[in-house]
């Protein structure tokens, strides 16, 4: 069933930056990112996780000492 929906122009620009990079439509990019939320992103806030890449997490660990990330494991 066919919808319309008015999206930010700001929004648009990156859909259409994205979509040449993969070359891939803008409808069908839309219809991905929507599908990913629906079927994921409503699932990692309902358990309250957060998602982020790889690199920061590893960033992130490297950061800190092995003393504070074993603190930090027994407070979770």
């Amino acid at each position: 069933m066919p919808r319309t929906f008015r999206i930010n122009a700001d929004v648009m620009k990156g859909l259409e930056v994205e979509a040449k990079k993969q070359e891939a439509t803008i409808n069908g990019l839309t219809c991905r990112i929507l599908r990913k939320y629906v079927n994921v992103g409503t699932k990692l806030e309902q358990f309250q996780i957060l998602s982020f890449p790889k690199k920061d997490l590893l960033d992130l660990l490297n950061s800190v000492d092995d003393k504070a990330i074993t603190k930090l494991s027994y407070m979770m």
